[in-house]
């Protein structure tokens, strides 16, 4: 569509907005799980499969990774 390799595309993407398209997707996957336990009660395997996560458990391993607490201690921390 954008007539641009796949390297290519990824080098111009990086270069605007300072990370790879893959971890751009993933940040922005992991953004919205953090809204959806913040303003829901959806159970965190249903907010996992909703944003693209077949292993609820790998999930969660990527949101401690990137927020540095369990979506369980995110979701509690914030209603206190």
């Amino acid at each position: 569509m954008a007539e641009l390799s796949k390297q290519r595309f990824s080098s111009l993407f990086k270069e605007q907005v300072g990370k790879s398209p893959m971890v751009y997707i993933k940040d922005l996957k992991l953004t919205t799980a953090a809204r959806k336990l913040l303003v829901s009660n959806t159970s965190i395997n249903e907010i996992a499969y909703n944003i693209g996560y077949k292993d609820p458990n790998y999930f969660i391993r990527e949101f401690k990774e990137a927020f540095g607490c369990t979506t369980r201690q995110y979701r509690v921390a914030a209603k206190e």
